[in-house]
């Protein structure tokens, strides 16, 4: 439970004046994300672009991206009816998620000898990230039924310059958005989308999917693959729609008047970012908590002034701290 008594110094009216410009930050988190930069800095997110319709297994002619070891991801499209086609191809049978295109990788042979062997497709971003603000990182993967185990561990890396290797074994980096450990992604159905938002370090220009860790540190189970393919002893991944975007700033003033602007406090959108939202008066009353139960607030029976909101986030493992202005 909150201690009232504790908040009551820091929220008085003298706490006003000793506000600095750090707070203001928090609001990319308080309010609902509902205006966005438009721009995906992913170019060609969903690998609709091509140079050359591929016909063969090696036509990695997908725009804007390149395999950076000497593994060989596949480019799958449906401007043909070969091997590499869509939806079926010789790893399996699965339509994109948008458009008529998808991206391929193998990441382990584990038959008859397990290997570190990965596939990795990377891209340059449209522009670096910004230092300090925040990102939405999302894609999705869908694992060909043709495969009879299936893995955890699917990362995008992020870094400053491109990385590379020289044969096609795992590189051995931290990415920054993984898939859920302990849970490899079984679903040959549908599309699992694995997203995350960051605070940039600044400076990021270069993204890498795939799988990063070794067989031993990667989580494998056995599922119902296809018999009938040459792939069946392959761990191979279906991947689409790759995006990153960032999240603007909303102006710390709330208003619920009616006019669909600004009338609701919000953390439904992003549950897994916040623990809960508490908000005070300037004598440290608490008004209202904001929780995957309750989300909303929309200022009832509050008049106009300054209250106060202690934020506890999931990823960062502690509170944050800072002001809204409730003008009706």
């Amino acid at each position: 439970m909150l201690n009232n008594l504790k908040y009551i110094k820091l929220f008085s009216p003298g706490f006003l004046l000793g506000i600095k410009p750090v707070f203001y930050i928090i609001f990319y988190i308080v309010f609902v994300f509902s205006t966005r930069a438009q721009q995906n800095l992913v170019p060609n997110g969903s690998f609709e672009e091509y140079d050359t319709c591929p016909l063969m297994m090696d036509d990695f002619s997908v725009s804007n991206w390149i395999s950076p070891s000497t593994g060989s991801p596949n480019y799958l499209n449906s401007c043909n009816n070969t091997d590499v086609s869509v939806p079926q191809n010789s790893w399996g049978y699965q339509y994109a998620r948008t458009g008529n295109a998808y991206v391929g990788i193998t990441i382990s042979d584990l038959e008859p000898t397990s290997t570190n062997a990965r596939e990795y497709i990377q891209a340059q971003l449209i522009s670096p990230l910004e230092k300090d603000e925040l990102y939405e990182i999302s894609f999705y993967v869908s694992r060909a039924d043709s495969s009879r185990r299936a893995c955890d561990n699917i990362g995008l890396y992020l870094s400053e310059n491109a990385i590379s290797g020289w044969n096609n074994l795992n590189l051995s980096y931290n990415p920054q958005v993984v898939s859920e450990v302990n849970y490899p992604i079984t679903n040959d159905t549908s599309w699992i989308q694995i997203s995350k938002i960051i605070k940039a370090i600044g400076g990021e220009k270069f993204i890498t999917l795939g799988i990063f860790s070794d067989n031993i540190n990667t989580n494998w189970i056995n599922v119902d693959g296809s018999t009938n393919s040459d792939w069946q002893f392959e761990i191979y991944y279906y991947i689409d729609d790759v995006s990153i975007v960032k999240l603007n700033n909303i102006p710390n003033v709330f208003t619920p008047n009616g006019d669909g602007i600004n009338d609701v406090i919000s953390m439904e959108q992003y549950e897994f970012l916040i623990e809960d939202i508490i908000i005070l008066n300037r004598w440290g009353n608490i008004v209202t908590t904001l929780n995957k139960d309750e989300p909303l607030w929309n200022g009832e029976n509050c008049p106009e002034g300054i209250y106060y909101y202690i934020i506890r986030l999931k990823d960062y493992k502690k509170q944050q701290t800072g002001f809204i202005h409730l003008v009706r």
